[in-house]
């Protein structure tokens, strides 16, 4: 997402992340290009690492608008929405 939102800065006004993989422990670069970017980052404290993936993602940004929603459970992705 945010590779993809680095590349079109136009197009992409704001990002969701669910309780997935940046790809590393730490957010790619394109995260740092596109820290003007809402974000709304949500994971379960018992999905490990994901929660605290999702927590790194909220802190690179900047925006106000900006969230972190941690419920609790250990669901991961779509089923934190039930």
């Amino acid at each position: 997402a945010g590779a993809l939102a680095a590349e079109h800065p136009a197009e992409v006004k704001a990002m969701v992340c669910l309780s997935g993989s940046v790809g590393r422990p730490n957010p790619d670069p394109p995260f740092e290009q596109i820290s003007q970017l809402p974000v709304l980052a949500i994971g379960a404290e018992g999905d490990q690492p994901w929660a605290d993936q999702m927590r790194g993602v909220f802190n690179r940004s900047r925006h106000p608008a900006s969230r972190f929603v941690l419920y609790k459970g250990e669901s991961h992705g779509a089923p934190l929405l039930k």
